[in-house]
Formats: C-alpha cells, sequence, structure tokens
C-alpha cells in the first residue's frame, strides 16, 4: 500500500495537484514513547490527528489509503472524519486481503463512516464484489505499476555437461 500510495501521490503532484501525504507511522517523538506499549500508540496517533487537521485546510479532496482492522479504526476512519468536520470530501481507496471478514465484525461502524464520504474505490472486482455485499458501492481504480522500477535480470544460462 505505500507503493502505490507514492506512485499515486507523485501521479497526481506531476498532473499539478498540491499533494500532501500524512505519514501514518512516523518515527515516535520523543524516541522513548516507541518502546512504551499502549502509550505509544497515543504519541503517534495525536501527531497524525494534527496533520491531518492542518492537510484539511490547505486541500480540496482527502484521498485515503484504506486496510482492515486496527488500521481501518486508528488511521483511515480518523481520516474520513477529520475531512468530514473540515468540509473537505473524502475517497476512500481500500485494499486489503481481510476485508469480508472485517466487514462482517464491523460493517455497522465502515457503513456508518462510508456514508461520509464521496466515493470508495477498490482496485478489484473481488473487493467490489465484498463490499457489494454489505451494501457498499465501490468504483474500480487498478493498482499503479510503474514499469520503470523493474528490470530484468540478465538471463541465465544453464550449461550442458
Amino acid at each position: 500500500m505505500a507503493n502505490q500510495t507514492r506512485q499515486l501521490a507523485d501521479l497526481l503532484a506531476a498532473a499539478g495537484a498540491t499533494v500532501i501525504t500524512i505519514q501514518v507511522n512516523a518515527p515516535y517523538r520523543p524516541r522513548w514513547a516507541g518502546r512504551v506499549p499502549v502509550l505509544r500508540a497515543g504519541f503517534r496517533l495525536v501527531p497524525y490527528l494534527v496533520g491531518l487537521w492542518r492537510a484539511a485546510g490547505q486541500v480540496d479532496i482527502f484521498h485515503v489509503m484504506a486496510n482492515s482492522g486496527w488500521s481501518w479504526h486508528l488511521f483511515a476512519a480518523p481520516a474520513v472524519w477529520v475531512a468530514r468536520i473540515r468540509g473537505v470530501p473524502v475517497v476512500v481507496n481500500y485494499r486489503g486481503g481481510e476485508a469480508e471478514g472485517f466487514l462482517q465484525r464491523a460493517g455497522l461502524l465502515v457503513r456508518f463512516t462510508m456514508r461520509q464520504t464521496r466515493a470508495l474505490v477498490v482496485p478489484s472486482g473481488f473487493l467490489q464484489g465484498v463490499f457489494a455485499q454489505f451494501g457498499m458501492v465501490a468504483g474500480i481504480v487498478p493498482n499503479i505499476v510503474d514499469l520503470s522500477r523493474f528490470h530484468p535480470r540478465a538471463p541465465v544460462r544453464a550449461s550442458l555437461s
């Protein structure tokens, strides 16, 4: 998901959009906070929320990269709600293989949050179908693949001996 986010941000910036990427796993400040369970979550969550709040005053739209489980509850949902409070439209770009199980457990909360968005996009027809089972309409935006990042290895010749 990090590579997809980076590539999308680069493409949007190249097209002239102002892009602000808010990192969900920024380094702990102070560093010692990273060694204290539970407390460290607050030391990461508070700066994240502040970053979202500030970004909402500078952009025209939030494009939220989302996943299942705690990642949804701690990072995606707060981004949607900050944008909603600040009057910024939101697109949720959901990626993750655990969508069906997650939606079975938390579908009510997810649907409530998703009603605050302008669109839900997923990378495949499979995920589109999963969300449809839970009453959510999703568009398909395929994964971005920057082929220039990949280089074939030189062919290996087998010798017959």
